[in-house]
């Protein structure tokens, strides 16, 4: 389309103003008086966006002609590259969404791709609904699954509004991934956006409907001051409408005897989930051997197919459920790390240790209670048990954590067993560990033995890092706490990304090497890129839990060949005999069982969370727990996921075939080849007066990166650039820090058209790898398209190639738009032919039809390939 001097605007007609295409859907008053216009965008990187402007008030806007071809040709033709880089550019934008099994998405984004990560997208494209159930194993890339679906169904325009729920910590880790991989831009809703939008926009605005695209924690989805706005923008049914639920086997009911019992997150799940049209539930532990919870939550995920309280049948599950463990992937040949348990042993300790000599006064009062507890009313013995099995885990924990709360205990206890003893006791114990012990090291649990050993177990372990551990390394170096941080519950979020920022940095750029976590590090931080070594200060009594901090390092992406986790084991403490065969039951679970293994994990939390590990039961205890087998259950579960082994790996490889077809496939029809955005992107830029080549940086391994000046003029003569490079900078913008003040302070990152790996198999971390849908890409691409219309670009070509005829090729664009200028539809439509210049001749020339079209493009790719390349040969420049 070329700008016309006179056009009538209508509806359906296209107009440019403020640097952007727009469709004009509604138009009010006359064309001689004042003109205002709905209009909808256009334009790659702000589809859909609405605006209402009074026509004559704005400033350079002007219609575009409908006749697209009035100008083709005009002045000389184009250098080749240049023509080249802007078809590619309009066949980029094209997509589809008549072709089914047409992948997409995977070649729009920024990411390693596995062949076995297609399926979850293969298999949403062939259901009407989008009901999917991921059930992948911990670490195998859930999140960039999900992402890949929610990207394929934007391109297809089947959604057009997005909610994720996910534990809290997860919230901000889902808004980075989705926007660097996948350039999509979420919105986080929880009390500080609340606020902000009531202050921008009046007390009474309903944030959700303040954009299409949200991420909200578990938490306050169940909160009905949030719950209630969700709830009128969905109306009762909402078409188009994703909700992703992760970790969702949280909302599953929790089970009983007959019914499955429902929690308030399965409440929020079931009430609001229905107003989705699609919904993807993701989770590496869906069953936990009851059938009736399994079955509601399959019905909230598709109440068409399943029902709560009836059987799940394996065949109506294999259409809307995936399941891959690490080591069935690993069998076909995908690299993962091998994982190595090993147990840190402590033996020859003096017997007033404060690590054993606690342990046994507790054990007196263990004795003391059993005795006492029988006499006691119902709930009255049930706290005074929960009592004594929260000191025990406080004491295994660290002795600092134990004189904490035995603190805050010791006059309960006296009154919940009305017993002279049981004071005693606790305070013997009390006055036993409150000796003086670094303040900071006390803090962190790390004031015994065990720091100790922990240096010794590392063998990259400086001196300066050995005293970052507390008073145990303080006379093996001199103090830097920069090399080490905390990661709590308590750390705010944006403390909380900096220190994963941190720890996933190379050490060149950032010292710190040691993360000191509690349990709230368990889930939603991945920390993979530099470490390949975790320590289990203390063990948590769910298999679960163990399982979930293992899998922080061992995951997708893991450089290394081995991942090392390590325990304590205290040789003269007997409660330790019982927390040694938890982990290697944790690793059966892992190996044999998969995620049916939370079919015995509770029963097993539930023996110790009982009675704790008493004195003198805990080599019974052990046996206990290492025969653990609820044989009914586990055939229940493998039953209705159809998990049996052999039939799992045979499923596999089927699918993994097919896969690998289907990506090749894609990849011939709408492959984006990096060299070619790398083409495509020069050529944009040096048409804006910027050379790619003069930003040149040093290289990651053979991959070429490149530092843009977001200050250079060429940068200043269009709005959108400043956004645009903010995708770039080393860190997200805190909560209330000024933008000037965060775009000074974090300065932008390299960036490259191919993953950044360097020699180790890490990903560069000071560099950003730009793909077709990352911001800064799409901003160049919608300018670059629009000079076709306004810079003298001619649009036509000669180029030189093989075959003894010369040949025309027309290439032309449908675009087919809809009601809020959704793109329907768009493909590129090659027509070619026999070019004749005899005079005798001089009629139209005849199409050649798809055969001949065929050889003819087949021809062309290669040599436009050859033009496309910075320094093409002068011999194959295009001539007028």
């Amino acid at each position: 389309m070329q700008r016309a001097v006179e056009a009538t605007i209508e509806e359906g007609s296209f107009v440019e103003l403020r640097g952007r295409p727009w469709l004009v859907e509604e138009v009010r008053g006359e064309a001689n008086d004042l003109q205002s216009l709905n209009l909808s965008c256009i334009s790659d990187d702000a589809q859909g966006e609405r605006l209402e402007v009074l026509w004559d008030a704005e400033i350079g806007a002007v219609a575009l002609d409908k006749d697209g071809w009035r100008n083709v040709g005009t002045g000389l033709p184009d250098r080749a590259e240049v023509l080249v880089a802007h078809l590619r550019a309009i066949r980029w934008r094209s997509a589809t969404a008549a072709d089914r099994d047409l992948l997409q998405a995977p070649f729009r984004a920024g990411i390693r791709l596995d062949a076995y990560q297609l399926l979850p997208l293969r298999k949403a494209l062939r259901l009407p609904r989008v009901n999917l159930l991921i059930a992948d194993d911990v670490g195998l890339g859930k999140t960039v699954e999900a992402g890949l679906v929610a990207r394929e169904l934007l391109l297809r325009r089947r959604i057009d509004f997005i909610v994720i729920a996910a534990p809290p910590a997860m919230t901000i880790q889902w808004k980075d991934e989705l926007e660097a991989k996948f350039g999509l831009s979420f919105e986080i809703i929880d009390r500080e956006r609340i606020g902000e939008m009531r202050r921008l926009r009046g007390f009474s605005v309903n944030a959700w409907s303040t954009g299409s695209r949200f991420i909200i924690s578990h938490r306050l989805l169940t909160d009905e001051v949030y719950a209630a706005g969700l709830r009128d923008v969905l109306g009762e049914f909402r078409p188009r409408a994703l909700f992703i639920l992760d970790e969702a086997h949280h909302a599953a009911p929790a089970a009983g005897v007959r019914y499955a019992i429902s929690s308030q997150l399965t409440k929020a799940v079931r009430e609001l989930g229905e107003r989705f049209e699609h919904r993807l539930f993701l989770t590496a532990t869906p069953h936990n051997g009851h059938s009736n919870s399994f079955s509601a939550l399959l019905e909230m995920l598709d109440p068409q197919r399943f029902t709560r309280g009836v059987e799940v049948r394996p065949k109506d599950l294999e259409p809307v459920m995936v399941r891959r463990l690490k080591a069935d992937l690993r069998r076909l040949g995908e690299a993962f790390p091998e994982r190595i348990i090993e147990a840190v042993r402590i033996a020859g300790l003096p017997e007033d240790t404060p690590e054993l000599e606690p342990a046994r006064q507790l054990a007196a009062y263990g004795e003391l209670r059993m005795k006492r507890i029988a006499s006691l009313p119902t709930q009255k013995a049930s706290m005074a048990k929960l009592a004594f099995v929260g000191l025990q885990q406080r004491l295994l924990s660290s002795v600092a954590a134990f004189a904490r709360t035995l603190k805050v205990h010791k006059a309960t206890l006296q009154r919940m067993l009305d017993g002279e003893e049981a004071g005693l006791v606790a305070a013997a114990a009390l006055a036993f560990v409150e000796a003086p012990t670094s303040e900071d090291s006390a803090e962190l649990g790390l004031e015994d033995d065990r720091a100790e050993k922990t240096i010794d177990a590392d063998d990259a372990a400086t001196a300066e890092a050995a005293s970052a551990l507390g008073a145990a390394g303080a006379a093996k170096g001199d103090l830097r706490t920069e090399l080490a941080r905390v990661f709590t519950g308590a750390t705010g979020s944006d403390r909380r990304e900096e220190v994963k920022r941190a720890f996933n940095t190379d050490q060149d750029f950032e010292p710190l090497r040691i993360l000191i976590c509690t349990d709230a590090a368990r889930e939603g931080i991945n920390l993979q890129a530099y470490c390949s070594d975790l320590i289990h200060f203390d063990l948590p009594w769910n298999p679960s839990r163990l399982e979930q901090r293992n899998g922080r390092i061992d995951r997708k992406l893991q450089p290394a060949k081995q991942v090392v986790c390590r325990y304590f084991r205290y040789e003269q403490r007997e409660a330790d005999i019982v927390l040694e065969a938890l982990v290697r039951k944790t690793e059966t679970i892992r190996e044999q069982l998969g995620s049916v293994g939370q079919v015995i994990e509770d029963r097993i939390a539930k023996r110790l969370a009982e009675g704790g590990i008493v004195r003198g039961q805990a080599a019974a205890i052990a046996r206990a727990i290492s025969e653990e087998n609820d044989a009914e259950r586990l055939n229940r579960a493998r039953a209705e996921m159809d998990d049996d082994e052999r039939a799992r790996h045979e499923r596999l490889l089927k699918e993994q075939t097919d896969l690998q077809r289907a990506l090749e496939r894609s990849r011939e029809r709408v492959g984006v080849d990096p060299e070619d955005l790398h083409r495509v992107a020069a050529a944009a830029l040096s048409r804006a007066g910027y050379m790619l080549d003069d930003a040149r940086g040093a290289s990651v391994g053979n991959v070429e990166t490149f530092r843009l000046n977001p200050s250079d003029p060429a940068f200043s003569k269009d709005a959108g650039w400043e956004d645009a490079f903010d995708d770039l900078r080393i860190r997200p913008r805190k909560r209330g820090e000024r933008l000037g003040d965060w775009r000074r302070d974090a300065p932008i990152r390299s960036i490259a058209f191919k993953p950044p790996v360097m020699s180790d198999g890490r990903d560069a971390s000071d560099v950003v790898q730009v793909h077709l849908e990352h911001r800064l890409v799409r901003r160049l691409l919608s300018s670059f398209l629009s000079q076709g219309f306004q810079s003298k670009l001619s649009r036509v070509s000669v180029i030189y190639g093989p075959g003894a005829q010369p040949r025309v090729v027309l290439m032309g664009r449908l675009a087919v738009f809809g009601a809020g200028a959704t793109r329907l539809h768009e493909e590129v439509i090659p027509i070619t032919a026999i070019w004749t210049e005899s005079e005798r001749d001089r009629k139209p020339l005849r199409p050649l039809g798809e055969s001949g079209e065929e050889k003819t493009l087949n021809q062309l790719e290669p040599r436009c390939a050859t033009h496309g390349k910075r320094r093409a040969r002068p011999s194959l420049a295009s001539k007028p």
